[in-house]
């Protein structure tokens, strides 16, 4: 079971009827798998810990891991915090690495919070208090499941922080029914998948998510929010993600009263910096939307939305790659929308299309001009028109 027997010690435990057994071999390789039932701490010295069988967290347990310890999983293997609380904090300069075992082309499973997993909590300021906890770790190479995302959250709201979760292959963060959420200031970057669900963070029926701070980057698709209600989305990189239909930058789909606000999303190639389908009563303010690519609304993609608020947006730079119309903003069958000061300028479409604003399939109540003149929307410099109106009601303001 263990490299250079000669100078290794076994620890054999028994834990509720079942043998948890560590094999520690010199200088530091511990191995570990099956169930942890009573509180463990993995400590540097132990490093590397290497889990050759799937390992569940359960009882009430907590695991703690310390700084610049490293966890390598064999091909497959997983860690389930089932009933329990992982407390994995490293630090900016000593982060604790999750890794293959053998290397990138021998992928391990997924790190998983189910729904007995301790959620963790904050003062009234927001600052963590106790619970489960990722902050300042490096999480790559998973993604050899069916299962998606490299950290997977069901019903549960671990704190995922200051954190690289980079080359996995089912995506990097993955929410089912995980309400009241932070993910504030990680890297996710080149995580790929193929699937309906990959990218770089996924969330589905998750609400009072907050995701602030991150950079996400070279991800098959970057942002996934299905019927996500109540959610911020601040101060995030949103870059040069490709592939995965819908909302390459950011997609939301079903979620109401959301607030998108100080994004730089640009450069990302498939279907619109920013996609909204079936939203209601979302705000969308002092974002930097540019350069990204996609058939129509290659800026911004409106579908069957209601009462969404834009205000000081600069949507610039973004170019239609089929002959359709809308590069800067696309919307059909989406009815009171209200802007002030925004800018959409220099987005590019085919011969004679809309390179500005394209409005069509009964898009009723926009409102160009804000609640003063200075506040109007500035639509110029687009290729062909700035603005069309494709619906049989008449002309909205500032047509062209």
């Amino acid at each position: 079971m263990g490299k250079k027997m000669k100078e290794s010690t076994k620890l054999a435990v028994t834990l509720v009827g079942f043998l948890f057994v560590f094999t520690v071999s010199s200088p530091a390789d511990t191995y570990a798998g099956g169930f942890i039932a009573a509180d463990t701490h993995w400590i540097l010295g132990g490093s590397p810990y290497i889990v050759q069988d799937s390992l569940g967290i359960i009882e009430g347990s907590t695991l703690t891991i310390d700084p610049d310890v490293e966890v390598r999983f064999g091909p497959s293997r997983a860690l389930v915090i089932d009933n329990g609380t992982l407390v994995a904090r490293g630090t900016q300069l000593s982060p604790i690495h999750f890794t293959a075992n053998q290397g990138s082309a021998n992928r391990w499973g997924y790190l998983q919070f189910s729904d007995n997993a301790t959620d963790a909590t904050f003062d009234n300021d927001g600052n963590y208090l106790a619970g489960s906890i990722l902050e300042h770790f490096i999480i790559e190479y998973a993604g050899s499941t069916s299962f998606e995302g490299a950290v997977r959250l069901v019903n549960s709201s671990p704190y995922i922080c200051n954190s690289l979760i980079q080359y996995n292959a089912k995506g990097g963060i993955y929410a089912y029914h995980a309400n009241s959420i932070k993910i504030h200031d990680n890297t996710v970057s080149n995580n790929i998948s193929a699937g309906y669900y990959g990218g770089g963070i996924v969330l589905e029926y998750s609400d009072d998510v907050s995701m602030i701070g991150n950079t996400i980057t070279y991800n098959y698709r970057g942002v996934k929010l299905f019927i996500c209600d109540s959610l911020t989305l601040s101060e995030n990189i949103i870059c040069n993600n490709s592939g995965g239909g819908y909302g390459t930058g950011i997609y939301l789909y079903d979620s109401d009263f959301c607030t998108i606000t100080r994004n730089i999303i640009n450069g990302n190639n498939c279907y619109s910096g920013v996609y909204l389908h079936g939203c209601d009563f979302c705000t969308l303010t002092h974002n930097t939307i540019s350069n990204n690519t996609a058939p129509e609304g290659a800026g911004i993609g409106l579908r069957s939305c209601n009462s969404l608020r834009f205000k000081e947006n600069e949507i610039t730079d973004n170019s239609n790659t089929s002959d359709t119309p809308g590069a800067g903003i696309y919307a059909e069958k989406s009815d009171n929308i209200t802007f002030s000061g925004d800018i959409v300028a220099y987005n590019h479409a085919s011969t004679g299309k809309t390179g500005g604003i394209f409005i069509t399939e009964g898009s009723d109540g926009w409102n160009l001009n804000g609640p003063d003149t200075l506040s109007s929307v500035q639509i110029y410099g687009n290729d062909n028109y700035q603005f069309y109106n494709n619906n049989n009601f008449g002309k909205c303001p500032n047509d062209s």
